[in-house]
């Protein structure tokens, strides 16, 4: 989601089991765990631009839900809706046929929960 707000990490996705997935990305997430705490000592020495930083409170505060499997969900549905939106050029297409390409792909995800999510990638100006 980062990405999609023009913040460049240099990865590149495609579709997976749980929708976007970069495989870089990934094999990056399985070596931090590894040296977290030495991550967080020396991320002190940076900072975002205010401009990547204002973009990313506005998406962590859309995010409604402190409990984290919750968060996963959201994200997943807001970064798989987002994906169908750009990849497969479904931003023109009516929130029943974009629920229905999720489910071609294998997610579980309601109309009323694809029609949210398009609103929120909305006002989020995405």
């Amino acid at each position: 989601m980062a990405q999609e707000f023009g913040i460049n990490l240099g990865y590149f996705f495609r579709w997976y089991l749980h929708g976007p997935y970069s495989p870089s990305l990934s094999r990056d997430a399985y070596e931090l765990v590894d040296t977290i705490d030495e991550i967080k000592q020396e991320s002190r020495n940076y900072s975002l631009y205010s401009i990547s930083s204002n973009k990313l409170t506005k998406l962590k505060q859309s995010i409604k839900s402190t409990d984290p499997k919750k968060i996963a969900r959201e994200l997943e549905l807001l970064g798989s809706v987002r994906y169908l939106h750009t990849r497969f050029n479904m931003s023109d297409k009516s929130v029943a046929e974009v629920t229905k390409g999720l489910t071609h792909r294998g997610k579980s995800f309601s109309e009323k929960e694809v029609k949210l999510a398009t609103e929120r990638l909305y006002k989020l100006g995405l």
